[in-house]
């Protein structure tokens, strides 16, 4: 999951850099859900990454 969380985190850095070009309206929509998704993967961070531990 560590690999997951890393390459979805760059995926996002990258992401970011075009945020700029899109419209206003465009750009709180893409930042809420940016934020909203890095709070996933701090979870998950924080976590260990054990996912798996509860699922049956």
């Amino acid at each position: 999951m560590k690999k997951q969380i890393k390459g979805a985190r760059m995926s996002f850095d990258e992401a970011e850099k075009g945020v700029s070009e899109l419209s206003a309206a465009s750009k709180w929509t893409v930042s809420i859900q940016d934020r909203h998704y890095q709070s996933i993967f701090d979870i998950n961070t924080e976590c260990n990454y054990n996912q798996s531990s509860t699922q049956n």
